[in-house]
């Protein structure tokens, strides 16, 4: 019993960096995109966004403002 015990600890221990690779990646704001506002009613609003190195990535790309905060963690 105690052998198969330690061999799904060494299992779920050696999935743990694929499970990091897949749920890791780098999601950018486009900011390639130069955008001029000029006229009445004219708005500088863009919903481009940009996901690299990720195979599973939603981007939810509504037209709701949304504030993001970066807090440093060391």
């Amino acid at each position: 019993m105690a052998s198969i015990r330690t061999a799904r600890v060494l299992a779920a221990v050696a999935a743990l960096p694929l499970a990091a690779a897949l749920f890791s990646g780098v999601a950018a704001a486009d900011n390639a995109t130069l955008q001029d506002a000029v006229g009445s009613g004219a708005s500088n609003r863009s919903n481009a966004a940009q996901v690299d190195s990720s195979a599973f990535t939603t981007v939810q790309q509504g037209t709701e403002n949304v504030a993001v905060y970066f807090t440093p963690l060391w």
